[in-house]
């Protein structure tokens, strides 16, 4: 059973106009720098599983990764690091993102790998042909 209650992205945004909550992604500083919900504070969970992070205090804690799972899968850790009431936003970052709330994205530093990917499937596939085609000489 969760120890977090789950909050939906409209009412996190809500609450975060309001100064009510801090948000928390726990997700590691790669994709925190990636993008992130503006005002979050990254906190990773391989930090927090440390137990020498300490978490914001004088507020309720909104934890967050990027789909809830990561989130959802350490919710007592992450429970009992917090001082006070803590939540985890439902869905995490997709959700946030798929209710059409902004985020912040990290200039020029989006690098695909579906180009790398593409190449190398390509060679792989010339190899095979190429062994196939010269058995036997």
């Amino acid at each position: 059973m969760s120890t977090l209650k789950p909050l939906s992205p409209a009412e996190v945004s809500r609450r975060l106009a309001k100064g009510r909550v801090t948000l928390v992604d726990v997700r590691e500083p790669h994709e925190y720098a990636r993008e992130h919900i503006a005002g979050a504070v990254s906190l990773p969970l391989s930090r927090v599983r440390r137990g020498n992070q300490k978490m914001p205090a004088g507020q309720a804690i909104v934890f967050h990764c990027k789909s809830g799972m990561r989130t959802k899968m350490h919710c007592d850790a992450l429970a009992a690091q917090a001082e006070g009431k803590a939540y985890v936003l439902e869905g995490g970052l997709l959700a946030w993102k798929q209710a059409g709330l902004p985020v912040e994205h990290a200039q020029g530093t989006e690098l695909s790998l579906r180009p790398f990917l593409f190449a190398g499937g390509a060679a792989m596939a010339l190899l095979v042909l190429i062994s196939l085609l010269t058995r036997g000489w």
